[in-house]
């Protein structure tokens, strides 16, 4: 069994829906404010065995959940943190840290394409340019790169993350990604899209 603690905004709901591609009913995943993510983690020392491995993605523990971390992993059990905050990279001390804020060439990261090169790389993930173009989307605007690049279909896509429920934004993107050779807005969305769009300028002018 797997379980993913993330946080609760685009980059930490695409780590989520990378986890359900991968691991399907395998895995529990539980999304978190920051505040909301060291009640989750005490729960799991306490009340999960090591039979589940732990994952936690785009958000850093407290210092006391930081040391039992290391006293479960020294004892047996399975955990991977992952983030490209600065503010993480002292996690990299560990063995289950796993922080880099920049990629080799340069480019900032974001939890969710970091997740997908770790489940690449452990052949846990079949990759597709569908779930890659994806990933893409969510770092650019995750960094903020989407603004430079003028990459409206990054911005498009965080605008449908707060016009949809998660669980209907999980199971949308799931589905697709499974499915499609190529990622896209269907045509519900794109007219939601351009309502919301449309609101927006008229409320400008």
């Amino acid at each position: 069994m797997y379980k993913l603690l993330s946080h609760n905004d685009l980059d930490g709901v695409g780590c989520g829906i990378l986890a359900k591609l991968s691991f399907g009913e395998q895995v529990k995943v539980r999304y978190n404010s920051i505040s909301g993510l060291n009640r989750e983690v005490e729960w799991f020392l306490e009340n999960e065995g090591k039979d589940t491995f732990l994952f936690i993605t785009d958000l850093s523990v407290s210092e006391e959940n930081e040391k039992r971390l290391e006293e479960f992993f020294q004892a047996g059990g399975k955990v991977k943190l992952i983030d490209h905050h600065k503010t993480a990279l002292r996690y990299n001390d560990y063995k289950w840290g796993h922080v880099v804020v920049e990629d080799e060439e340069g480019k900032l990261t974001s939890a969710t394409s970091l997740l997908y090169e770790y489940l690449i790389s452990h052949q846990l993930i079949e990759p597709s340019d569908a779930t890659a173009e994806f990933v893409e989307l969510v770092r650019q605007y995750d960094t903020w790169e989407w603004e430079k690049n003028e990459n409206h279909h990054a911005q498009r896509l965080n605008a449908l993350f707060f016009l949809l429920s998660i669980d209907q934004f999980e199971e949308k993107m799931i589905s697709r990604l499974q499915t499609s050779d190529h990622f896209y807005f269907d045509e519900f969305e794109t007219k939601i899209l351009d309502m919301e769009e449309n609101k927006i300028d008229r409320y400008i002018r």
